[in-house]
């Protein structure tokens, strides 16, 4: 659905803002671009150095992150704060670089999250695009389900020409390179392998 207010960000200030604020300008065009679908709350967790090792700080990212996502459901916030709170703070003390959307439907106003974790990780101007990304993703929860290969392509098209309006990408170097990917593909899969992308990981890894 179509919303008024903008996304809100929750972020540990004492990271790179660089970061914060190449994904922030992302997603700020593609809602311009797009609209604001929904309600969206953007946290983005960071450590190259020693950033998250005051408790304080992780206590307030995590609080923040589980009041948000249990508002409806008090009783559940406890087992957030040591589970999928406190997961955020571990995976980016050990190093992992992750962007994903994850949507809260069981709030009484559903809204969707989402999550960069050591976005400096990302490539220059790459990281801008990653918002573009992320967001776009925001904007297909709005309409039915599509097969795994149409809102992952849609998205990183969208990414690839907005990150080239704003220089922040060559469009024509982005698609060259995601071809050359295509046809590094072993043969026998076909467009509709990919439809379910979980079931396809699942059952052929390799």
């Amino acid at each position: 659905r179509l919303s008024e207010g903008p996304p809100t960000y929750v972020h540990n200030k004492n990271y790179n803002q660089k970061c914060f604020h190449a994904i922030k300008k992302g997603i700020d065009r593609t809602g311009d671009y797009l609209g604001n679908y929904g309600s969206v709350q953007v946290y983005l967790i960071g450590q190259e150095t020693d950033e998250l090792k005051d408790p304080a700080i992780t206590r307030a990212v995590i609080k923040s992150y589980c009041r948000r996502r249990n508002l409806d459901h008090p009783e559940c916030i406890s087992s957030c704060l040591e589970g999928k709170g406190a997961s955020l703070i571990e995976r980016a003390r050990k190093g992992s670089t992750e962007a994903y959307l994850s949507y809260v439907a069981d709030a009484t106003s559903p809204f969707a999250e989402l999550v960069f974790i050591n976005p400096h990780g990302f490539p220059f101007p790459y990281l801008h695009t990653q918002g573009i990304h992320e967001y776009t993703h925001v904007f297909q929860r709005a309409f039915p389900a599509a097969p795994t290969w149409m809102p992952e392509g849609g998205v990183e098209c969208l990414a690839f020409y907005s990150g080239d309006q704003h220089e922040w990408g060559d469009i024509k170097q982005r698609m060259n390179q995601s071809m050359r990917m295509v046809q590094s593909v072993k043969e026998g899969f076909r467009m509709n392998d990919f439809e379910d992308i979980e079931k396809v990981e699942k059952e052929r890894p390799e």
